[in-house]
């Protein structure tokens, strides 16, 4: 009996053993990053052991590594619940995230965190599923877990606070939690960025200015501390300074993930401080890149028109006409150019065509001077003033309904209507 005893403990033991060297396996197929054999390994052992918990899920983390996340959801729900504990629901909540099913992710998540409230992981899944649905309390409430698991010492865990707060429009707090970001690690970007914008949203541009240049101090080689110092310069129109600033990026920018972004926008500024041919030349090499790319057309259109190059500017405006985005501004001022093309060329029905285009699109105050100037041209460069009437009163009724002051494009379009009316009149 006793011998039956020792026999039966020992092959219990020999089993345990090649079941563990077994885990062992996976874990190190696992870590090398060939989650098929751990798979396959993991399958064998539980031809042996249906019932091994350690190896089912195993096998569970096996799939997910390798992207199969319905056959490691089976494998988990194949599981005795007796012995689900914050890992079993951990890894149910990442296959359901993977698979996008959010609101199961956020169940299975919600039962690991009650089981396990000090995990770092599980928190992080919950801040990241809340954030992306919009749901920035419930957001903030993990962020802030994350944080007090880290002793406060992780800047990209305030970074994501900050974001929460100012969705929240907590600003006051979003700008106190910035700061300690940049205090725990000066050389993440962005937390200036957010920095400046706070400032700059009470009109506090002197701290905003402060913050971007203590950016360019913390790391001078960052090319995006250039970028952002450049962006609040052009925003306030001072060119002068956002030029060098744009210039010294592009120098920096080794990834090369903005170049095309700062090379039109130095195309922008040199256009706006009268350099033509240093704007042309940054935006040639963007469209040499992409012509394709309205942006960089627009604005060689404009160049092209005070260039009184009429016939590149006519080809700049027409492509970037026919590749638009999405932009409403900037289909305006596509049309804007194309009409100023035109004219130049004296192509009247196209201009009128392209002014009455844009009157229908604009719905703003600047609508009514659209109108009007498909009115004058109808009227002085076409001589069809019944048609041209239409227009200007359009113009005026346009003005009517606006609550900006437009006396002087008001009196000129009411003059003009006059000057029609009576050579009808006379005419008739």
């Amino acid at each position: 009996m006793r011998k039956v005893f020792y026999t039966t403990l020992l092959l219990a033991l020999c089993v345990n053993l090649l079941a563990q060297k077994s885990v062992t396996k996976i874990d190190s197929l696992l870590f090398n990053g060939e989650s098929y054999l751990a798979i396959k390994e993991a399958k064998l052992v539980l031809k042996k052991e249906p019932n091994n918990y350690v190896v089912k899920m195993k096998l569970a983390q096996s799939y997910r590594l390798n992207s199969q996340y319905r056959e490691a959801l089976a494998a988990l729900n194949s599981m005795s619940r007796k012995s689900c504990g914050s890992v079993f629901y951990c890894e149910k909540g990442q296959n359901h995230y993977h698979l996008r099913n959010a609101d199961s992710a956020v169940m299975a998540f919600s039962k690991a965190q009650q089981l396990n409230p000090a995990s770092y992981q599980i928190a992080g899944y919950l801040a990241k599923i809340y954030f992306a649905r919009d749901k920035y309390n419930e957001a903030l409430k993990q962020y802030q877990i994350m944080d007090s698991l880290q002793n406060e010492s992780n800047s990209s865990t305030k970074t994501m606070v900050g974001r929460c707060l100012i969705s929240l429009k907590r600003n006051k707090e979003a700008i106190s939690c910035f700061k300690k970001a940049i205090a725990v690690d000066s050389l993440i970007m962005s937390n200036y960025d957010y920095l400046a914008s706070l400032y700059d949203a009470y009109s506090k541009r002197d701290s905003a200015q402060y913050v971007l240049m203590a950016a360019i101090k913390a790391a001078p080689n960052n090319a995006y501390a250039y970028k952002n110092m450049a962006d609040f310069y052009a925003n306030v129109n001072h060119f002068y300074r956002s030029i060098p600033l744009y210039e010294s990026f592009l120098d920096l920018d080794i990834e090369g993930l903005y170049t095309r972004i700062v090379l039109i926008e130095l195309g922008k500024e040199y256009i706006n401080i009268k350099n033509l041919d240093k704007a042309k030349s940054y935006l040639l090499d963007v469209y040499s890149t992409d012509d394709k790319d309205y942006v960089p057309c627009l604005h060689l259109a404009k160049i092209y028109n005070l260039q009184e190059n009429l016939d590149s500017a006519l080809y700049f405006a027409t492509r970037a006409n026919k590749f638009f985005g999405f932009d409403k501004k900037d289909q305006e001022d596509i049309l804007v150019e194309l009409a100023t093309a035109y004219e130049k060329n004296g192509d009247w029905e196209k201009v009128v065509k392209v002014y009455i285009q844009l009157a229908l699109e604009s719905r703003n105050y600047i609508t009514g001077y659209y109108y009007m100037k498909a009115g004058v041209i109808l009227y002085d460069n076409l001589k069809r003033p019944q048609e041209a009437l239409i227009y200007l009163n359009k113009a005026i009724d346009e003005y009517n309904k606006s609550k900006l002051k437009l006396s002087d494009w008001h009196d000129f379009t009411n003059q003009k209507i006059n000057q029609i009316k009576a050579e009808l009149f006379f005419k008739s």
